[in-house]
């Protein structure tokens, strides 16, 4: 019993230090570093920060949990509803919604670079590993200078 314990228990050991020296390759890949430095700089870029401004701004002045998905139903919804938000007008409800969908579409083609990049990195090394360091290495430098954004932006 003793002797299957310590085999498992090594056989254990030999596949966590192989991953670690996995995981050692991977963060020292020249693949990996430009997709922490692109990751890093999307999600604290000027872009994806005013988006969130808006998207902050518009959810308080319409008092609207998410968004209507489209420019029609927003329109119809803000018809029958604009006396019950903080809007001082249609055009400002309008411009506002068209500002923000503006930022979301130059959002989007920026955040599917990162995600494509990050399934490319999976296949190649494996979903468990990335999304470990993405976790644990990313977002670990990410958080702090996310925090600091937040304060010059004035997010809730």
């Amino acid at each position: 019993m003793k002797k299957t314990f310590l085999i498992v228990l090594m056989f254990c050991l030999n596949v966590i230090n192989a991953q670690s020296i996995e995981k050692e390759k991977v963060m020292q890949s020249k693949e990996y570093l430009e997709f922490k430095h692109n990751f890093i700089e999307y999600y604290t870029s000027d872009l994806f920060f005013k988006k969130e401004l808006i998207n902050q701004e518009f959810k308080k002045k319409s008092r609207l949990k998410i968004l209507h998905s489209n420019e029609k139903d927003f329109l119809t919804w803000l018809e029958k509803n604009l006396d019950n938000t903080d809007f001082k007008s249609k055009e400002e409800a309008i411009e506002l919604r068209r500002e923000f969908d503006n930022l979301f579409d130059l959002n989007q083609s920026a955040s599917e670079k990162i995600f494509k990049d990050q399934m490319t990195l999976e296949k190649k090394y494996s979903k468990h590993i990335i999304s470990d360091l993405v976790d644990n290495d990313i977002y670990k430098e990410l958080k702090p200078k996310q925090l600091e954004l937040i304060k010059k932006w004035k997010l809730e």
